[in-house]
């Protein structure tokens, strides 16, 4: 039987609805955007747009060192991995393709890699327009925080403080070379490329085809290019937090968690690595300890961001590839070269579950309250990103025969935008590659869908529904 009391007030609400409405398309201040106007559905065709036609470029007879034709599917794959400054790999980058071919695999990776924030810088600085309120807003949420009044010089200095620290890192590199491999015109090319693709947390590599593992026993070149995969995966915010300010209290909430998160996560991989490979006889076992940290080091900042490691993924251990997995789906900071899930929404996660350990509300950390949308679009970050590995690992399982570790490792190497690789990449079924690739493109843009679309919509009700308590142990 219908509850009639309950008529006038819903129709007072809908009224007051009707009003509100009324009153902002009169006004002229109406909240509804087109999808395609919003900032999302602009990253997502600029990225669409730089991948094809660096497949196109990529098809080229001039691309390939033999001269001749590369597929469709490869070159599509290549030039995702690429733009999606991912590293996975279908052809061997340092002999497939000729020099032309890896200078647009370089090019891809710059832009790609400099992304939504500093492509926005580059327009600035090109034509001197100034950023709308909601185009700051949006910039801060993807830049992982910065002043609103200053959002638009902020993402001009990390385009400066990029090309400056990659310039640094190819000139060691290439002095390396030069000293000790090649003549100048070739260790310049390889010290400016495997600079550029270290600090992109690209993962692309020209010297041997098996990442650094060459260099393993070389300390210069594995720390030189683990320090630019770290730089790439932190942030700038909390770089110049760590240069200029130099202080712990004065930080804001976001670098605090963006630099305790990184110390912890790398803290833990590292002893993770170190002790569950120490008796491979693959990996540590016959190796001088010193090698070992070394190794540990490399491959718990390298293989959580940038793929650049110094073993193959096929040596080590079940439980170290999906420890691995697990740091590669965590990923880097917000407004960095990397993807995962991110190490902000992470630390969200854990100190919304040690504040529900103690009985608190709310999410308290560091003695400052996250807000509640907040905290709901980590979890939701999270969620999802969950559900598509799982569901993606189990579809991929299906169509191909490898072990379902291996699977798993790959699917979240593409979705984190690491590249790691157990080498089951280019045995892969045309379906399976295909997989990868939507991978990779949900993995770029799904944490930034949450953080800017959902944000966007995003209103405070006129109205909230009672609330009544479920069962939840």
């Amino acid at each position: 039987m219908e509850d009639y009391r309950r008529r006038p007030f819903e129709k007072v609400v809908r009224h007051q609805i009707g009003v509100r409405r009324r009153s902002l398309q009169m006004s002229g201040r109406s909240n509804i955007v087109p999808r395609w106007k919003t900032p999302l559905y602009g990253l997502a065709l600029a990225f669409l747009t730089i991948i094809l036609i660096g497949t196109l470029l990529l098809m080229l007879p001039v691309s390939s060192s033999s001269g001749l034709t590369t597929n469709f599917l490869d070159s599509l794959f290549t030039s995702t991995s690429a733009t999606l400054v991912t590293g996975l790999i279908v052809v061997d980058t340092s002999d497939h393709w000729s020099n032309f071919g890896q200078f647009i695999i370089l090019l891809l990776i710059q832009i790609g890699g400099l992304g939504y924030v500093t492509g926005l810088a580059v327009i600035l600085i090109a034509s001197g327009r100034k950023v709308s309120l909601n185009q700051r807003k949006s910039l801060r949420l993807v830049f992982g925080g910065g002043r609103l009044g200053k959002i638009d010089l902020e993402a001009k200095n990390i385009l400066l403080y990029s090309l400056m620290i990659q310039l640094i890192g190819a000139v060691l590199l290439s002095l390396y070379f030069i000293l000790n491999e090649f003549d100048i015109t070739e260790s310049s090319w390889n010290g400016i490329f495997h600079a550029i693709s270290a600090f992109q947390n690209a993962g692309f590599d020209i010297t041997s085809g098996n990442s650094i593992s060459t260099y393993r026993s070389n300390g210069f070149v594995v720390t030189t290019i683990t320090l630019l995969s770290f730089l790439g995966a932190t942030g700038f915010n909390a770089l110049f937090a760590l240069i200029i300010v130099r202080k712990w209290r004065p930080l804001n909430l976001d670098l605090k968690l963006v630099i305790f998160g990184s110390f912890i996560v790398a803290v833990l991989g590292f002893l993770g690595i170190l002790i569950s490979e120490w008796n491979n006889p693959l990996t540590f076992a016959n190796i001088p300890v010193s090698q070992k940290l070394l190794d540990s080091f490399s491959l718990a900042i390298g293989g959580r961001t940038s793929g650049f490691t110094t073993i193959p993924m096929s040596e080590l251990r079940d439980y170290t590839l999906f420890l691995l997995a697990f740091l590669m789906a965590i990923g880097g900071a917000a407004g960095s070269m990397t993807g995962g899930i991110k190490l902000g929404v992470f630390m969200i996660m854990i100190f919304t579950i040690w504040s529900t350990l103690k009985g608190r509300v709310g999410t308290v950390a560091f003695r400052k309250e996250i807000p509640e949308p907040q905290v709901r679009r980590a979890f939701s970050i999270v969620a999802l990103a969950f559900l598509y590995i799982n569901l993606s690992s189990l579809l991929l399982s299906l169509l191909e025969e490898q072990p379902f570790i291996e699977i798993l490792f790959e699917i979240v190497s593409a979705f984190g935008l690491v590249g790691l690789s157990t080498g089951i990449t280019p045995e892969l079924s045309i379906l399976g590659k295909i997989l990868l690739i939507i991978s990779m493109f949900i993995g770029r843009l799904l944490p930034i869908y949450i953080a800017l679309e959902l944000a966007r919509r995003e209103r405070n009700p006129l109205y909230r529904f009672p609330q009544e308590d479920v069962r939840i142990g």
